[in-house]
């Protein structure tokens, strides 16, 4: 479990993310499990740790996809109150 409460509800998801040092250590290091993905909305960046939808959909199959990984993605993390602390705010993609 890692919680980062450094910037208020008002900051934007990305850079929530990016400043961070787990985004960092993501970068440079193996921390997940072989095959194992960070879910991520469309406001995150395509890394090879991290899945979000995909843009420009050209077939059904990348329309199904997306419509599964916005089902994995769905729980909200809006609010840094330390009782949300506690919630999932990711899931781990097997």
């Amino acid at each position: 479990l890692w919680i980062n409460m450094r910037w208020p509800g008002s900051t934007s998801d990305y850079m929530a993310w990016v400043t961070p040092d787990l985004c960092h250590k993501l970068e440079t290091a193996d921390l997940l499990l072989p095959g194992k993905y960070i879910v991520g909305d469309n406001a995150y960046v395509k890394k090879k740790y991290m899945s979000v939808p995909l843009k420009g959909i050209v077939s059904e199959y990348d329309d199904d996809y997306n419509f599964y990984i916005s089902k994995l993605a769905s729980v909200s993390c809006s609010s840094n109150t330390p009782s949300n602390a506690r919630k999932s705010c990711w899931r781990v993609m097997a």
